[in-house]
């Protein structure tokens, strides 16, 4: 099991609702749209592009890009913030490498065993 916080993606979707409720000085949408296109690309690697799983991954991280869409892309921030999340999980004795190497080898099949795999049920 991956715990969220070591997964970009939930970084990128935290800053969003942050940016939404004027706790963030800057836009995610770089971060957002970053990880939508990794998202897609899980889903594409992993054969479950057009399946439930597929379909709720790819549509969760679409919701907060759409949100912002009309945002500017600040790319040199949303970059400090990867480098920051770099830190964190340095600190905790992983790294990107890794923690992406273990979602792929724990594709969930469904939205439940996904859910599950990040502690969220």
């Amino acid at each position: 099991m991956v715990p969220v916080w070591k997964i970009y993606s939930y970084w990128s979707t935290a800053m969003a609702a942050l940016w939404l409720v004027g706790l963030l000085p800057f836009s995610p949408l770089a971060s957002c749209v970053a990880t939508l296109t990794g998202s897609i690309f899980f889903v594409m690697a992993g054969g479950t592009l057009f399946r439930p799983i597929g379909i709720f991954i790819v549509a969760t991280h679409i919701v907060p890009v759409i949100l912002l869409r009309k945002t500017e892309m600040n790319i040199f921030k949303n970059f400090l913030i990867f480098g920051v999340y770099n830190l964190a999980l340095l600190a905790a004795g992983t790294n990107f490498k890794e923690v992406y190497e273990q979602v792929f080898r724990e594709n969930p099949r469904t939205i439940r065993e996904y859910l599950s795999q990040r502690g969220l049920v």
